[in-house]
């Protein structure tokens, strides 16, 4: 019954807020004067309670708490400490919220019931171990303006099965996704750098996709990936990517994972051995269909919020 009610729950992330918590009574000639704007609570017109948000929550919201207007620290903390001590699965929208532009080291670490996020549309920066041990974490959507995903920030995201990664990403550092739960990884074009043991014990992965533009993998960043069956490099040169020292692959027996070149023809450059690894085999452009490769999963999805 939980999963099913899970599975529910990340369907209905996807869509907008829609809410039904403004009740006859309390619909007022000015509805701009109700802490309620539309489908959200709007954080620039009431001081954020408990109880505001179980009113929320018990009119029409399921499990939704959505928010507009100016998020500050202390009402974030407010928030934070209401999914702490919450005793269901809460899915929270804070991509209308404007005031905060960086994200606190450990900000959402440790909230055992929070189960999806959309982060405010100006966070440019995340701290370190910002989702760490969110053992529920299932869904998030990470905004236009982010340019890096600080350490441990998805460690022990057992949940964690997808995840939309936008382009204006640079970096990642070192255990960003160490010991989560992803199926798919699709590199933002504009990554150059995986941390060290940046994927290290996702042991549901089984694709990696990896752009153009990318140049390094950082010691142990796929150590202890043992479903790992399929690596596509979008790129087309031998010398462009960089495996430090011979750990990116430690403990991965040879023959396990197949190379995909959509861009390199067969007999431009020798990729056998990319990587110090020995691949089960390497295809070259025009020798696999890449939406049968990716069977269900939709590459076009992890593009787009």
């Amino acid at each position: 019954m939980n999963r099913y009610l899970v599975i529910l729950l990340i369907i209905t992330l996807t869509t907008s807020c829609k809410i039904k918590f403004l009740k006859p009574d309390l619909i007022t000639s000015d509805p701009n004067s109700h802490y309620i704007t539309g489908d959200y609570i709007n954080l620039s017109k009431v001081q954020l309670t408990d109880q505001m948000m179980d009113e929320y929550l018990n009119n029409g919201n399921g499990y939704m708490l959505c928010f507009s207007g100016t998020l500050t620290t202390q009402s974030m903390d407010i928030i934070k400490d209401y999914i702490r001590k919450s005793n269901k699965y809460i899915y929270l929208d804070l991509k209308n919220c404007t005031g905060i532009t960086s994200m606190r080291d450990g900000n959402f670490a440790n909230l055992e019931y929070l189960a999806g996020i959309k982060l405010p549309h100006d966070v440019n920066n995340m701290g370190k171990r910002i989702f760490e041990n969110c053992r529920n974490l299932t869904n998030v959507m990470l905004p236009l303006s982010l340019v890096g995903i600080g350490d441990y920030s998805f460690q022990n995201t057992d949940k964690l099965k997808e995840m939309h990664i936008p382009d204006t990403i640079a970096y990642m550092y070192q255990y960003a996704f160490k010991n989560c739960s992803l199926e798919i990884f699709v590199m933002p074009d504009n990554l150059k750098r995986l941390g060290v043991e940046g994927l290290m014990g996702a042991k549901d992965l089984k694709i990696i996709v990896v752009n153009q533009v990318f140049e390094w993998f950082r010691a142990r960043s796929l150590v202890d990936t043992p479903n790992l069956e399929t690596i596509i490099y979008y790129g087309t040169k031998l010398s462009t990517v960089q495996f430090e020292g011979n750990s990116v692959f430690s403990g991965k027996p040879q023959k396990e994972i197949t190379l995909y070149l959509p861009n390199v023809e067969r007999g431009e450059e020798d990729f056998s051995r990319w990587g110090g690894y020995g691949w089960k085999d390497v295809k070259y452009q025009g020798e696999f269909n890449i939406n049968e490769l990716l069977g269900d999963y939709n590459l076009s999805a992890y593009k787009s919020l």
